[in-house]
């Protein structure tokens, strides 16, 4: 490759000068750019058309291995679902109103600093005895 760009460098002299080119050679230019479907990859992830061209080749790239990202968790959250509604037939049923969310409810009632720096404690110890075994 060094060679032949040394060789058009000597024709360009001998021929008493050349034209510049920038960029990447004839050679070595990777296929063109398919924009129709990268159009239609942005639109089908729920953006705009004209939102389309502001974005770099960079940013395009991020955001659709950013969607693909987002669609597997998608996949693994529905996969856990299927499997846990094929599973709950086998258990005994919960009371419904229990696992329902309601609004203003707290998942869990809120720890004291007192209660949290006792489940520290209990770590820190733990981790103790871990190290001398």
């Amino acid at each position: 490759m060094l060679q032949a760009a040394a060789q058009g460098v000597r024709d360009c002299q001998s021929a008493g000068g050349c034209q510049r080119r920038y960029g990447p050679s004839a050679e070595a230019a990777p296929e063109e750019w398919d924009w129709d479907r990268l159009i239609i990859d942005w639109l089908a992830l729920g953006y705009a058309h004209e939102s389309f061209w502001d974005q770099t080749p960079r940013t395009l790239a991020l955001t659709f291995k950013a969607a693909g990202i987002r669609r597997r968790r998608e996949h693994n959250e529905r996969m856990v679902l299927a499997w846990q509604t094929a599973f709950l037939p086998r258990q005994k049923r919960p009371n419904l109103k229990k696992l329902l969310a309601r609004e203003g409810q707290a998942s869990r009632p809120r720890q004291t600093a007192e209660q949290q720096w006792a489940v520290f404690g209990a770590i820190a110890e733990a981790a103790k005895v871990m190290r001398k075994n």
